[in-house]
C-alpha cells in the first residue's frame, strides 16, 4: 500500500470505470477506481495498491480516497517527447503535424510528427470527441499544439486527449506569395467572346483577391467581349494577393484577331452596333468582302483587300463610324 496525495487532472470515467488521473509537484499517476465522487480539480489524499496495467503504473483497489480541498488543475508542463519521467502528468506537444487519423476500437488515433519525434495521440469513445466532430476542424498536415496525458500502453507512449479544448491549430507566418498557374491559348477573333479561367493556389493563408487589368481596366476575371477591342495585341496583368498580404503577378500578351474569312462578321457585328450609316454601305462592304473572300489567289486577295481598307479609310466618319475604322486591321 502507498499513500499519495494529488490534484484530478481529468474527467472521471472517460478511461475505464470511474478512474481518473491525480498530479502534485513530483508526478502524475492513474487512480483505477469505481466510485462516482471525484472531479477534476479535486484534491485528494489516495491510499491504494500498485500495478503496472498494460505497461502503465497505476493505483488499483484504494483502501481510502479523502477529499482534502479543491483546486486549480496544474498547468501543462512543455516537452519534446513522451517517457518515464513525465508519463500520467499533464503535458504540451507545440508545433506538431497532424498525420495519419485512423480508426481504433473504442477510439480514433493521429499521429502528430513534432521536432523529429512522431507521437501517437489516442480519442477515447468515452470523451465524447467524435471522429467527424475532429475532421471539421482539422485534417491531415496541420500544425497544433496539443495539451493531455502522457500514458503508456504496452510499451508505447501515447498522449490522451481530454478535450478539443485541449487543440489549438498553429498559423504559421506566410511569407510565400500564391502561384498562378500558366495560360495557353491567349488568342480570341474580334467578334468572339473570350474568357479565360485564372488558376491559383496558396497553401499556407489562402488567396485572397485576383485582380486582372487589361486595356487600363481592373476586373476579377479575364473576360473580354465580342467587339470589346480592336485587333492587336494587348497586355494582360494578373496580380494576385494572399490572406498574409503576400502578392505575385504575371503579364501575358491577349491577341485579339482578324483574318479574311472573319471580315464578313465584322461587317454584321458593326452594322448591329449602328457603326454604318444606311444599308446602302453595308451592301456595298459586304460585296467587296465576298469578292476578297472568293479571291482566285492570294495575290488577287490581298489587292482587293487593299482596296476595302482603302474605301473603310476614306468614309471614316462618314459613311463609316469613326469607331469602327479602327477594327480593320488584319492580325494572325
Amino acid at each position: 500500500m502507498v499513500t499519495v496525495e494529488g490534484i484530478v487532472t481529468s474527467q472521471p470515467g472517460i478511461f475505464g470505470g470511474q478512474g481518473f488521473y491525480i498530479q502534485d509537484d513530483t508526478g502524475g499517476i492513474y487512480v483505477f477506481q469505481h466510485e462516482a465522487d471525484y472531479n477534476v480539480g479535486d484534491q485528494l489524499r489516495i491510499t491504494a495498491q500498485t500495478e503496472v496495467y498494460n505497461g502503465e503504473f497505476e493505483l488499483v483497489n484504494p483502501a481510502s480516497i479523502e477529499k482534502i480541498g479543491k483546486t486549480q488543475v496544474p498547468e501543462s508542463k512543455v516537452v519534446t517527447s513522451l517517457n518515464q519521467e513525465n508519463q500520467g502528468e499533464k503535458v504540451q506537444l507545440k508545433e506538431g503535424k497532424i498525420s495519419n487519423v485512423t480508426s481504433s476500437q473504442g477510439a480514433f488515433e493521429f499521429d502528430l510528427i513534432h521536432e523529429n519525434n512522431i507521437t501517437k495521440v489516442r480519442v477515447d469513445h468515452r470523451t465524447e470527441i467524435t471522429q467527424d466532430e475532429f475532421h471539421l476542424l482539422y485534417k491531415e498536415g496541420d500544425i497544433v499544439t496539443i495539451n493531455g496525458i502522457s500514458s503508456n500502453f504496452k510499451g508505447t507512449y501515447q498522449l490522451k486527449l481530454l478535450s478539443l479544448d485541449d487543440l489549438e491549430k498553429v498559423i504559421s507566418q506566410d511569407i510565400t506569395p500564391p502561384t498562378i498557374e500558366d495560360m495557353s491559348d491567349m488568342s480570341v477573333f474580334v467578334t468572339g467572346e473570350f474568357l479565360q479561367e485564372i488558376q491559383v493556389r496558396d497553401d499556407q493563408s489562402g488567396v485572397n483577391d485576383i485582380i486582372v487589368t487589361l486595356n487600363g481596366k481592373e476586373s476579377n476575371n479575364l473576360h473580354l467581349a465580342p467587339m470589346e477591342l480592336p485587333p492587336g495585341k494587348y497586355p494582360v496583368t494578373i496580380r494576385v494577393t494572399d490572406k498574409a498580404g503576400n502578392e505575385t503577378s504575371k503579364t501575358y500578351d491577349l491577341l485579339v484577331k482578324l483574318d479574311v474569312d472573319h471580315l464578313d462578321e465584322l461587317l454584321e457585328a458593326g452594322n448591329e452596333r449602328g457603326y454604318l450609316k444606311n444599308k446602302g454601305a453595308f451592301v456595298s462592304l459586304s460585296k467587296q468582302i465576298s469578292n476578297i473572300q472568293k479571291a482566285k489567289s492570294s495575290y488577287l486577295q490581298e489587292k482587293k483587300l487593299e482596296k476595302l481598307l482603302r474605301h473603310i479609310e476614306k468614309q471614316n466618319g462618314k459613311k463609316v463610324a469613326e469607331e469602327f475604322v479602327s477594327y480593320w486591321k488584319i492580325i494572325e
